[in-house]
């Protein structure tokens, strides 16, 4: 096991009493791409999904692949988390406009007026639209750290809590979409930066060796 970290819900403290644990697990041992344990969700990435995910696929199913193990919580040391915990932040600030198109591409395929066929739950796809749609403005309005703009502010947290619990009307949730989905279109201007392939290069090159990728 070269990963295991904290994901889902419970990463953005959105859970309730009977959320389920969510862990992102990076592993060569893989059987399924899932495995449920009592109450403990097991959400599995073989070395080579991971480089692909975060370096080379581009599609929007990577937000919540890429960002939520990029940024999930360790639960276990190993030298792969070590390294991560160190560049992640550098890693997303070297090519802007891959990271932040894979969170805007994602919020709206997530949005639930979209008509794609996606295996999530219309209140799941707007709980998640919303918190990537939150960290993809919060980094480009704030001076701050990635792992800092993916956190929930006390009154998002309860709104998406909200969501989940059904106590939020449709009409008011699509409104808060919406409104985050045109402000987010208007910062674009901030992710449209020259990437620094160098360094993204660089990462990427140690990160196969640590989950030795050869």
């Amino acid at each position: 096991m070269y990963y295991k970290g904290l994901t889902g819900s419970r990463q953005f403290n959105i859970n309730t009493e009977n959320s389920d644990t969510d862990y992102s697990v990076i592993t060569k041992d893989i059987k399924n791409n899932y495995a449920k344990s009592r109450n403990d969700d097991f959400h599995y990435l073989s070395p080579a999904e991971v480089i692909s995910y975060i370096f080379e696929y581009d599609k929007w199913i990577n937000a919540w692949k890429v960002i939520g193990t990029l940024f999930s919580k360790p639960v276990i040391e190993t030298e792969f988390s070590r390294y991560l915990l160190e560049v992640r932040e550098e890693l997303i600030r070297s090519n802007l406009p891959r990271f932040g198109k894979i969170m805007l591409d994602y919020s709206k395929v997530m949005n639930p007026y979209n008509n794609g066929k996606i295996g999530e739950s219309p209140i799941k796809r707007t709980m998640y639209a919303i918190i990537f749609l939150n960290a993809y403005i919060n980094y480009a309005t704030k001076e701050t750290t990635f792992e800092e703009a993916l956190q929930l502010s006390d009154e998002l947290t309860e709104f998406v809590k909200g969501i989940r619990l059904q106590t939020v009307s449709y009409e008011t949730q699509m409104e808060k979409l919406n409104s985050m989905m045109e402000e987010a279109k208007c910062l674009k201007w901030f992710y449209d930066k020259e990437p620094d392939l160098v360094a993204f290069n660089r990462i990427k090159d140690k990160m196969k060796i640590l989950l030795d990728i050869n």
